[in-house]
């Protein structure tokens, strides 16, 4: 019995150890897309460019 006991908590430990990794490795990149990069590669986005119309018949 002392031995199953003691694999199941080295599974046990081993999962916990996975999700803390995986965990931190989320944090981080939630944490990087939120800031960003100070660098601007695309460049400034293209506005809606005004309609010309007619102006009014009197």
């Amino acid at each position: 019995m002392p031995g199953a006991r003691r694999g199941a908590w080295s599974l046990i430990r081993g999962v916990v150890v996975k999700a803390a990794v995986i965990g931190v490795l989320l944090f981080g990149a939630v944490a990087y897309a939120a800031v960003g990069s100070d660098e601007e590669s695309a460049g400034p986005a293209p506005t809606q460019s005004p309609t010309q119309s007619e102006p009014p018949h009197r």
